[in-house]
């Protein structure tokens, strides 16, 4: 598996484009960064709205939380915000987009994607099954807090709202900014395997927080690690971005139609 990562990783060549360890360190903080403000951004844009219409505390509250359409604005505005600072950064240092891996769509990226599909479930069940075996304590069965209540979402159009909210926009925004740039900027200054655990633990961290009270979500962090791994996989393999996002939209997929769908 080593010598196949290795053979396929996409190599940065010096004559395109030189990012020194520096430019490298500053561009992952960089992300640390532009992850937190982006969030905080969109949320002072989203509270416009109920300022303009005079809500009260709690009604401001409500509409944040129970709102379709104030929860997609803000999720679009905030991808909006990653995926630009991101392109912004890469123009200002003349590094071209081909270091996020956009390059030139392929068909077979639809191919490895459908492909990865069922040995990430059976690594995904095996590997829970050995976590519940080493702590009996895990709970597989806690709910992911995801912002969008499923006791509200009925309708075509907030169905839609969801859709576009979980399926289109964070697989698109999350792989530019973890399997393309994060992972790109650790390539310059740790060997390739520390640098696949790094990102993939980044990216399931925030997860870990999304249980609400209920505690850390555990499972949604073991999930999201596992994803990200077979997310750099295709990475790796297809030189390109856009298996990745296919793969991180097929989960979010069936998540969605679990959730919203069955029910209804």
């Amino acid at each position: 598996m080593k010598d196949f990562i290795k053979k396929n990783f996409l190599e940065i060549q010096q004559d395109d484009y030189s990012i020194s360890i520096n430019r490298a360190f500053l561009a992952i903080l960089f992300v640390f960064v532009l992850f937190f403000a982006s969030e905080i951004i969109a949320g002072f844009v989203i509270l416009i709205y109920p300022e303009i219409r005079g809500f009260s505390s709690s009604h401001t509250t409500s509409w944040l939380n129970q709102s379709i359409i104030g929860q997609f604005f803000y999720i679009l505005l905030t991808e909006i915000i990653v995926v630009g600072s991101i392109f912004l950064y890469l123009k200002r240092r003349r590094i071209p987009l081909k270091f996020l891996g956009l390059r030139k769509f392929q068909l077979t990226d639809i191919f490895y994607a459908l492909l990865a599909v069922p040995f990430f479930y059976a690594s995904y069940i095996l590997i829970v099954d050995l976590a519940v075996y080493l702590n009996s304590g895990l709970n597989v069965s806690q709910k992911q807090h995801i912002g969008f209540n499923s006791n509200i979402v009925h309708g075509p159009e907030y169905l839609i709202f969801t859709f576009i909210s979980l399926v289109i926009l964070p697989p698109i925004a999350e792989e530019i900014m973890f399997r393309g740039f994060l992972l790109g900027n650790l390539r310059k200054i740790l060997p390739l395997i520390p640098a696949i655990i790094l990102t993939s633990v980044l990216f399931a961290l925030p997860h870990l927080f999304e249980g609400g009270k209920s505690g850390l979500l555990w499972i949604a962090a073991i999930d999201t690690f596992i994803l990200s791994i077979f997310l750099i996989i295709l990475r790796l393999k297809t030189k390109g971005i856009y298996a990745s996002i296919f793969l991180h939209a097929i989960n979010n997929l069936i998540a969605f139609i679990a959730i919203y769908l069955v029910k209804l």
